[in-house]
């Protein structure tokens, strides 16, 4: 997650635990913002979360409408708040609200039918957020969680455990196996960038590798991985039309002159599959 994201309203800072009492009147009027949000999305048939703990807390609680499950979240900043409110205020992976819907849900159904059960491969999980997110749209899928920054990692384990169905793996998604290194451009969080580095410190998986270990069945694939999708593109495309669903970001905004949508483009024009833009996603879907 990067970039120029903005959520229903600016994120607030998230006051240390032993400061809250201050921190309350310092945050009355965020504090409104957020009581008016969550009554209007209590009345709202289109927003399926409801936020039930204020923006300056390091617990987030929003309530699923869908399964009626609490879910709980820990974070660390307004970054981590930022997420949270794309993820589950703004849904931006919420998969319903397309037209394709129907032929996505039969499809999932279908192979949570058969074994080995349906595959979800989070590349660029953060947090967690993205792949609970997955967890409560497809309970019965297998969600691989990638994430190569140690922070964001140890959060998102935190997050995810007790989820069987959720596997969180520290590392990143490359076009084959090699090793890389992090960058950090200062954007907080959800901005690391990878590069290839004989030697670096973090491992890059291929997703030809990552179903060779026959996790599951290759159903939905999220992309979010700051312009390294230059490079997971431009080779080794195998799984790419196992995919049912594939979304993705594509960062030519962030990273001008560079093309880093290019070799997606190239790869994905020559398929038969359906283009959807969505928010800040690029949602494509098979046509079979």
């Amino acid at each position: 997650m990067s970039g120029v994201r903005v959520p229903d309203s600016p994120p607030n800072p998230i006051v240390a635990p032993e400061a809250r009492l201050n921190g309350l009147r310092f945050a009355a009027a965020p504090l409104l913002k957020w009581a008016a949000s969550a009554l209007r999305g209590a009345l709202s048939r289109r927003r399926h979360y409801l936020f039930l703990t204020p923006p300056f807390v390091h617990r987030q609680r929003p309530y699923s409408k869908r399964s009626g499950r609490l879910l709980e979240f820990h974070v660390r900043d307004a970054t981590d708040l930022a997420v949270m409110a794309q993820i589950y205020r703004s849904e931006d992976y919420d998969l319903s609200r397309l037209g394709r819907w129907s032929d996505i849900e039969a499809r999932y159904r279908g192979m949570s039918a058969e074994a080995p059960q349906p595959l979800i491969l989070d590349c660029g999980a953060n947090i967690g957020a993205s792949a609970r997110y997955f967890a409560e749209q497809f309970p019965l899928a297998k969600i691989l969680a990638l994430e190569p920054q140690a922070d964001n990692f140890r959060l998102l384990a935190r997050n995810c455990s007790g989820h069987a169905g959720i596997v969180p793996l520290q590392a990143a998604v490359a076009s084959q196996d090699k090793r890389g290194a992090l960058l950090d451009p200062g954007e907080g969080n959800w901005g690391f960038r990878v590069a290839e580095r004989e030697g670096g410190e973090i491992e890059l998986l291929s997703i030809n590798s990552l179903l060779a270990r026959g996790e599951g069945a290759p159903f939905i694939v999220k992309i979010d991985i700051e312009g390294f999708e230059a490079e997971l593109f431009s080779r080794n495309l195998e799984w790419l039309d196992r995919f049912y669903v594939l979304i993705i970001e594509l960062h030519d905004w962030m990273l001008p002159r560079q093309r880093s949508s290019q070799s997606f483009l190239r790869a994905i024009g020559a398929l038969d599959r359906d283009f959807l833009y969505a928010g800040e996603n690029v949602f494509s879907i098979a046509n079979r």
